[in-house]
């Protein structure tokens, strides 16, 4: 749609994220990444494709912040974020291993 600008569909982005449509992930860099799944969930981040892909844990939903981070203020939720390499990345990493 080359009639939207760049400044309209980040503005939406955000108010989606104000509403709680969707959430906006921590996966740094110069992008930002908005996720329409709202329910509570945690996310796998590769870090050599930038693939993420959501789990779901029990565990993790009921983690009990550090008291460091109590005394900071309230916590509200909690998405755990967790960085590797994926499988597709990580057969290539091996076929260019196994090639030299």
């Amino acid at each position: 749609m080359p009639a939207v600008s760049l400044d309209t569909v980040y503005r939406t982005l955000r108010l989606f994220e104000a509403k709680g449509v969707i959430v906006k992930l921590g996966v740094g860099g110069d992008r930002a990444r908005f996720d329409a799944n709202i329910s509570q969930h945690h996310h796998f981040v590769c870090t050599q494709c930038g693939l993420v892909r959501d789990f779901y844990d029990d565990q993790f939903n009921t983690l009990k912040p550090p008291r460091a981070v109590a005394e900071m203020g309230d916590v509200a939720s909690t998405y755990v974020e967790l960085r590797g390499v994926c499988l597709k990345c990580r057969k290539k990493q091996r076929k260019v291993s196994h090639a030299g």
